[in-house]
């Protein structure tokens, strides 16, 4: 039996075919896991919408714990679900200071706190006719 050759390029081009369906599949896949992983970030509240959080410290430090292990940081970024830059980020403040805490900030410090700044929220938007110093007194009121 004889192989022709327009059956080779025939066999060829069905295999390249093939190859390129299982890229597209492999790509696919890798990008409903990082979808499924940026869901389950957005719902362990490590995420919030547009705008993203620092990662919790125990998360931190175990994205430590994998560089330090001799893992790559393609590969945690990988594994772990969160951007090359965060990686690269906690890894030089780790060398620069021995710790993955954030340094404290500068400037004045805050005089409301989180839950302060929610109830002025929902105070402004009850009563939107208020103005600053009238929500002022209402959390005054209201923290005491």
């Amino acid at each position: 039996m004889q192989i022709k050759v327009h059956d080779v390029k025939n066999e060829k081009k069905e295999i390249r075919a093939e190859i390129g369906m299982l890229q597209k599949r492999l790509f696919y896949c890798r990008n409903c896991e990082i979808r499924l992983r940026s869901i389950f970030f957005l719902r362990q509240g490590y995420l919030r919408m547009s705008q993203q959080r620092d990662l919790p410290e125990s998360m931190a430090w175990r994205v430590i714990g994998r560089l330090e292990s001799g893992q790559t940081q393609r590969g945690v970024v990988d594994a772990v679900g969160v951007a090359r830059s965060v990686v690269e980020r906690l890894w030089n403040r780790l060398q620069e200071t021995g710790n993955v805490r954030r340094r404290p900030g500068a400037g004045r410090p805050r005089a409301t706190t989180s839950t302060d700044d929610r109830y002025i929220q929902l105070t402004a938007r009850r009563n939107r006719t208020e103005n600053a110093t009238q929500l002022q007194r209402q959390l005054l009121l209201a923290t005491g």
